[in-house]
């Protein structure tokens, strides 16, 4: 008879569908159809993230939307601690959901071996229903590049046979199309 008991039935309905989706309270990013001025943001965002040393606060300055950005998906997710000294990432913050969300990430690449992996494949665990994330698209690049910080020097990935340097734009790009990018697990050993 409420908007209120509206409300409180949908949310009750999404926990149930997808008990493991990580809160972001931030629905500029986390949409699945996300501005232009949106994306070049998060592709700042994610820029700093694929540093090999981080920046304090990942390089950004002020209070723009690409900061805004870091403090709702990394900052209060706890990815990253220490933000404005000597950034620190982790792939196990203590929000549960979070840790699993990144886990699934980066077991979908350290299982892409000699064969590699579709990055649809990716998508559709992290999107689909049956799987219990329900994660929005705007999202899944920043995700997928605090994975990459940590592996991307162990890592290929490929459009078609023609092999792509690992940016933000080819971030963005996947985003856009996953069915076309493939992931490739490099097996270094110590000769190699």
């Amino acid at each position: 008879k409420r908007k209120s008991q509206i409300s409180a039935k949908l949310s009750e309905i999404c926990k149930e569908m997808y008990p493991y989706t990580p809160i972001i309270n931030n629905e500029t990013i986390n949409n699945d159809y996300v501005t232009t001025v949106a994306i070049n943001s998060r592709s700042r965002l994610i820029s700093g993230l694929l540093e090999n040393q981080l920046s304090p606060n990942l390089g950004l300055t002020g209070t723009s939307q690409d900061v805004s950005f870091m403090r709702s998906t990394l900052i209060q997710t706890g990815i990253l601690k220490n933000v404005e000294d000597e950034p620190v990432l982790t792939l196990t913050p203590d929000n549960e959901n979070m840790t699993r969300v990144l886990g699934e990430i980066r077991e979908f690449f350290l299982s892409s071996s000699n064969k590699g992996k579709n990055f649809q494949e990716l998508y559709d665990r992290l999107r689909k229903p049956e799987y219990g994330y329900g994660i929005k698209k705007g999202v899944i690049p920043i995700f997928i590049a605090v994975v990459l910080h940590f592996i991307k020097k162990y890592l290929v990935i490929k459009n078609g046979d023609e092999e792509v340097r690992i940016t933000a734009d080819l971030l963005n790009s996947i985003n856009e199309n996953p069915k076309d990018y493939y992931a490739y697990m490099e097996e270094w050993s110590e000769e190699k």
